[in-house]
């Protein structure tokens, strides 16, 4: 990671620029995931919009699918 601009991170792999703002929040939103923490309540708890925090554990599921698949497939 690099820093760009105040507040920014950069990929060093890919390029991809981020807010770290935006990072720690999806952070927090997959430590939610993993707690079983339900969306709606998630979404409340760090004042959210519910949309945002759906679309942050259905990228988190696919995730875990795609590596189980990978995990099973060895």
């Amino acid at each position: 990671m690099l820093h760009t601009r105040c507040g920014y991170v950069k990929c060093s792999r890919c390029g991809k620029s981020n807010s770290l703002q935006r990072l720690r929040l999806e952070i927090q939103i997959l430590q939610g995931l993993s707690q079983w923490q339900p969306a709606y309540r998630l979404s409340q708890d760090l004042g959210l919009d519910m949309q945002a925090v759906t679309r942050v554990y259905h990228r988190g599921r696919e995730a875990l699918y795609h590596v189980t698949e990978l995990e099973a497939a060895n």
